[in-house]
């Protein structure tokens, strides 16, 4: 069947998000679909050669917000001159989504790549470090800010707000894991006449060849940033123990804006061989050299390194943050280790007997190249088809 699919996003490529896009569009490309992304900001210099063959890209008219009435107008009519039939917001809210919704033909489905209400967090974690700018903004989170968030529930009402607008608009809604679908549901208190929730883990791309025979390297790959990921815990863990294993070292692959930060952190210690990458485009060489992957994360809906480190034969460890992470990881010991969250003392323990045990480690490398095979892109690909059908002509309920 011939389609015509649309993502969009703030910025492509960036990060896990983009990259789910990447990999389902590829997928879709190949059934003969046309997919398109729209996007405010296209970093071409990141492009590869292969997302141009297979992504068609719109960029946005109006760059100073994605939000903007400009924009969703642009939306509706490039949606209805090119005939897409499924539109698809990768965890990205849009608040004139009704607009396009109302203009054009499609359907709408939004994929919440994150955990549900991960925002009322992320915006308590922001509100606060933001008071200690200047005594102003800390007299106004004392005596405005913090009632309001705390006793008014403001930040919650507001989030759970969005949510329900969004659902009400969709065709479908489709999250990680059955974990997560339940949540959503008895928070906004959903019936079974509410729109269709359908679990799609994220897919992962088979490598060409697994190397199982590793270097003594512990990766991180993902987004440098604070409120979330947490890569500091990372440089303080592996900081403090680093010398015990003079014959290792930490390779760090991302970027963001705590990398100024992070360099600054690691160069507190000297002797830890931390490497700092930057962005890469493609990160399959540093998962073929490491031995253990380490996510220290605060926030992690699921982990995309961490399926892609199983795809690889990379042990992981992570601080099980959320249903998602337990889902990739469980049973612990047997396909990654899940460390109670946040503590240092037990990753760092952990750590450390991962380092020193061969035998369980190579163990977990054979495990997770086989569970890896759940997430391959050929059947999440299979997935997206079936749902695609379902609401296009076949409204059954799923979940």
């Amino acid at each position: 069947m011939n389609r015509n699919i649309a993502f969009i996003h703030e910025d492509f490529p960036m990060g896990g998000a983009e990259t789910i896009t990447a990999e389902i569009g590829r997928y879709m490309a190949l059934q003969n679909d046309q997919i398109w992304v729209f996007t405010r900001l296209l970093h071409n210099e990141q492009l590869t050669e292969e997302l141009k063959h297979y992504l068609h890209f719109i960029v946005l008219p109006d760059k100073r917000s994605i939000q903007s009435e400009k924009n969703a107008q642009f939306i509706a009519q490039e949606i209805q001159k090119r005939k897409i039939g499924f539109f698809i917001l990768p965890s990205l809210y849009l608040k004139r989504l009704h607009y396009i919704k109302e203009h054009t033909s499609c359907k709408i489905i939004f994929a919440l790549h994150v955990t549900p209400f991960w925002e009322i967090e992320n915006r308590l974690i922001v509100a606060r470090e933001r008071k200690k700018r200047s005594l102003g903004l800390w007299l106004e989170w004392i005596f405005l800010r913090y009632p309001k968030i705390v006793w008014g529930h403001s930040i919650e009402k507001d989030v759970i707000r969005k949510y329900k607008e969004t659902l009400s608009i969709c065709d479908a809604y489709v999250v990680l894991c059955q974990e997560y679908g339940e949540s959503i549901r008895k928070k906004l208190s959903l019936t079974e006449s509410s729109p269709q929730i359908t679990v799609i883990p994220n897919p992962v791309q088979a490598p060409d060849k697994v190397i199982t025979k590793k270097k003594k390297q512990i990766l991180y790959v993902g987004r440098l940033s604070y409120a979330d990921k947490r890569v500091d815990r990372l440089i303080d863990i592996w900081g403090k123990i680093s010398s015990e294993y003079p014959d290792w070292e930490a390779i760090i692959v991302g970027d963001g804006p705590e990398m100024e930060k992070l360099r600054e952190q690691s160069s507190s210690y000297p002797n830890a061989r931390i490497t700092f990458k930057g962005y890469q485009s493609d990160v399959t060489p540093y998962y073929k050299d490491a031995a253990i992957l380490c996510l220290t994360s605060t926030s992690e809906a699921w982990g995309l390194t961490l399926t892609q480190a199983q795809a690889n034969g990379v042990a992981p460890i992570a601080f099980g943050c959320s249903a998602g992470v337990r889902s990739v990881l469980s049973p612990s010991g047997k396909y990654g280790i899940v460390v109670e969250p946040y503590n240092m003392k037990e990753f760092s323990s952990q750590l450390r007997k991962l380092i020193e045990n061969d035998l369980q480690r190579e163990e977990i490398q054979q495990a997770v190249i086989e569970k890896s095979r759940n997430y391959m892109l050929e059947t999440i690909g299979k997935k997206w088809e079936e749902l695609f059908d379902s609401i296009a002509g076949n409204p059954t309920k799923s979940e």
